[in-house]
C-alpha cells in the first residue's frame, strides 16, 4: 500500500522538476562555466578581460545555483505535500512511503524511468 503514495510523490517530484526546467538551468550553468574556463585559458585575452570574464561567470553561476536550489526545493515540497496528504487521507504513512522510496528496487526503477523520460523529451 505504501507504493501508491510513494509513486504519486515521485511523480509529483518529477513533474515539478520538469516543469520548473531544473535540468535546463543546470545545463546553462555548465555551459557558462565551460565558456568562462575557455576564456580564462585563452592566451590572447588580456588579464583585465579575464578578470571581467571570471566575475561575469561567478555571478552567472551563483544565479544558477540559487535558481536550482529554489526550484529543486519546490519540487521536494510538491512531493512532500503528496506524502503528507496521503497520510492525512489514511492511504499510507510518510514513513512507509519513504522507506519504500529508499529501497534499491525503487531507486533503480525511478532512476531508469527518469533517464528514459529525459531521452524521450525533445532536446533530451
Amino acid at each position: 500500500m505504501e507504493r501508491i503514495p510513494a509513486l504519486a510523490a515521485a511523480l509529483a517530484f518529477l513533474v515539478s522538476f520538469d516543469q520548473l526546467r531544473v535540468v535546463e538551468e543546470a545545463r546553462r550553468a555548465v555551459r557558462a562555466g565551460q565558456a568562462a574556463g575557455s576564456g580564462l585559458r585563452d592566451r590572447t585575452v588580456s588579464d583585465a578581460e579575464k578578470e571581467r570574464l571570471a566575475r561575469a561567470a561567478s555571478m552567472s553561476l551563483l544565479g544558477s545555483f540559487v535558481s536550482i536550489l529554489v526550484k529543486g526545493s519546490a519540487a521536494i515540497v510538491a512531493a512532500t505535500a503528496v506524502l503528507v496528504a496521503s497520510q492525512l487521507l489514511g492511504v499510507g504513512t510518510v514513513a512507509e512511503s519513504t522507506r519504500w522510496l529508499m529501497s534499491w528496487p525503487a531507486i533503480v526503477g525511478l532512476t531508469a524511468s527518469v533517464i528514459i523520460l529525459s531521452k524521450l523529451r525533445p532536446g533530451g
